[in-house]
């Protein structure tokens, strides 16, 4: 699509600029336009999926840091629970990634496991298996359906 030259002040009305804007209008909105489905999503595991537009998902992406001050035992698991601050229609795809934090962190990540997802948060641990102190940055992208 191109972009339209901004009139000047105090430029006199000019029909064929007016049609410029209105068609640019038009093909956007065509576009974005709520017959427009491009993303699949599923309700839950094994339903059919379904066709939905841009406006209908919803996308988080956040970073929470999860740390133990003391000295972890080894084998031990941490619980943290990560809210989304908005709420989806359906449990979204969930994906976490552990960032291991260089400030004091001794013990090795070794398992993150989800061990439950809501429309509102996850909920999670992280497993190690050396002793130590525990300082990692969870990132997380949860996608799907917006809660009308």
């Amino acid at each position: 699509m191109a972009i339209l030259p901004l009139p000047q002040r105090g430029q006199p009305i000019d029909y064929d600029y007016l049609y410029q804007i209105a068609e640019s209008i038009n093909k956007l909105a065509t576009q974005v336009s709520s017959t427009n489905a491009g993303n699949v999503i599923d309700s839950s595991a094994g339903v059919v999926k379904t066709n939905v537009t841009i406006g209908e998902t919803l996308i988080v992406a956040k970073k929470v840091n999860v740390s133990v001050t003391g000295s972890l035992a080894v084998n031990t698991a941490k619980s943290f629970t990560i809210e989304f601050g908005t709420a989806f229609k359906y449990p979204p795809v969930v994906t976490l990634t552990a960032l291991r934090n260089s400030t004091n962190n001794t013990a090795n990540v070794d398992i993150l496991v989800l061990t439950s997802i809501t429309e509102n948060s996850v909920t999670g641990s992280i497993n190690t298996s050396t002793a130590g102190t525990l300082n990692v940055d969870i990132q997380l992208i949860a996608v799907g359906l917006k809660k009308l």
